[in-house]
């Protein structure tokens, strides 16, 4: 009998994973906030480590406890911000893919007021500009 399926490389089943933007490794993370680089663009603060690995993008999204107490708001602005972060990604690919550069990149929601979905796009975007484009 002939094998038909194709068994699938190590970046093709990344790709097909919903969660491959974010990074999950506590070592990467730690990494991020002690040799990275900082700067913010309110209402968000952002933390970034550029890494010589594959044309890659990885991130960390945070949002403090101190400004949004309650987990159910926490969550919220969680969900918003991995939503926009998925379609800046996308609209940046192909400046992603030229830059040649990888990142990880934390991303720390820094306000007590839940700003809508439109907001917080805009402003990721900016963040991802400014930091493939200048960089």
């Amino acid at each position: 009998m002939i094998n038909i399926l194709k068994r699938q490389t190590r970046e093709e089943s990344k790709l097909l994973k919903k969660n491959h933007l974010f990074l999950k490794s506590k070592k990467l993370i730690d990494s991020i906030f002690e040799n990275g680089k900082y700067f913010k663009e309110y209402p968000l603060s952002v933390r970034f480590l550029q890494v010589n690995e594959v044309n890659d993008i990885n991130f960390v999204i945070s949002v403090k406890k101190k400004y949004l107490p309650k987990a159910v708001d926490r969550n919220k602005i969680k969900r918003l911000m991995r939503n926009s972060l998925r379609e800046c990604v996308e609209e940046l690919k192909n400046k992603i893919s030229e830059q040649k550069k990888s990142y990880h990149i934390a991303i720390i929601y820094n306000s007590s007021i839940i700003y809508d979905i439109d907001y917080l796009k805009d402003k990721i975007n900016l963040i991802l500009t400014r930091l493939i484009v200048n960089e």
